[in-house]
């Protein structure tokens, strides 16, 4: 089985059927991502098309190749997150009395600051938050998905927990 950068190197040398070879050891994985955000498989469907074509059309600045599969997931989560705006901005827009306003699917303002602020963490920070936390992975299965032992796993996840809450102390400040 080749590895993720050898695959990469051979798309890069313009054999693009290699891409398949790698989409597909990390459709799975996508399309919980994508899911777990949309809730709507239809709209999942297209979001992961979205985001295997940026991805393609960025894989030439992808600088670790064997991070593939974290970096995929970063571009299907972003890829989501921005989908789920636009549909509830939509969803905002199409109502048309207060009181549907008030009812429309939005998340809490505490919740959006969350995401901003898992947003602006490191791309193997935010894709261990969103396996745990929005993907809902136990341990050891993020520990199989990232090819990391168990108590790398929980450090790591344990620290950005840290630097999460000290983020939050301090933009309450």
């Amino acid at each position: 089985m080749e590895s993720d950068a050898d695959l990469i190197e051979q798309v890069l040398k313009g054999r693009h059927d290699s891409y398949a070879t790698l989409l597909a050891r990390y459709e799975r994985l996508a399309n919980a991502t994508v899911i777990r955000i949309l809730g709507d498989q239809h709209l999942a469907e297209d979001v992961l098309q979205e985001s295997f074509v940026a991805a393609f059309g960025s894989l030439s600045s992808l600088r670790d190749s064997s991070r593939f599969g974290s970096w995929l997931v970063g571009i299907v989560r972003r890829q989501a997150l921005r989908a789920l705006r636009r549909t509830r901005q939509t969803v905002v827009l199409n109502q048309t009395t207060e009181e549907q306003l008030e009812t429309a699917t939005m998340l809490p303002e505490d919740s959006m600051a969350l995401l901003e602020i898992v947003d602006r963490l490191p791309d193997d920070e935010r894709t261990l938050i969103g396996l745990r936390h929005f993907e809902g992975f136990s341990m050891s299965e993020i520990a199989d998905i990232t090819s990391s032992p168990l108590g790398t796993v929980t450090k790591k996840l344990s620290r950005i927990h840290r630097t999460l809450k000290e983020i939050i102390s301090e933009e309450e400040e």
